[in-house]
């Protein structure tokens, strides 16, 4: 949440206008409801539906380029692989020492990730059925 208020200050800053949806069910919902979004900032862990389940879900009905924010993508490499084929952009990873210039560092990468996504092209995902063969890939060449 904490996360959160930073981002949405720091943006709307940049004239961003920031709307926020705390788990991946309501983010469905929401998309479905909502034709003008733009951009989806997210986060792997949500309750009720993962990040990575969220996108399989919303990628082949409504493609919306999203930029995954998260401290899972630090531990985790395999879960960034899983968002990154099931359709986000690009990952930021969360600070998790020296918070005041981790956000710092953080916030100079990740509006620079928000200019290049807000510029691409989704609509690939349109209709997709995702391909979970690269799974096998990753835990190959990862070891996990």
């Amino acid at each position: 949440q904490s996360v959160f208020i930073f981002l949405k200050e720091i943006l709307s800053e940049k004239k961003v206008n920031v709307l926020h949806v705390n788990n991946g069910e309501k983010e469905v919902d929401f998309c479905k409801k909502n034709s003008n979004i733009d951009l989806i900032l997210m986060d792997i862990k949500m309750p009720k539906m993962d990040g990575v389940e969220f996108l399989r879900k919303l990628m082949p009905q409504y493609p919306i380029p999203v930029v995954v924010v998260s401290s899972l993508t630090q531990h985790g490499k395999q879960i960034t692989f899983e968002a990154l084929e099931a359709g986000a952009i690009d990952f930021v990873p969360k600070p998790s020492i020296n918070l005041k210039q981790g956000f710092s560092a953080m916030m100079r990468t990740l509006i620079q990730k928000i200019r290049i996504a807000s510029v691409s092209d989704v609509s690939y995902w349109k209709n997709k059925k995702i391909n979970y063969k690269i799974k096998v890939f990753v835990k190959f060449f990862c070891g996990k």
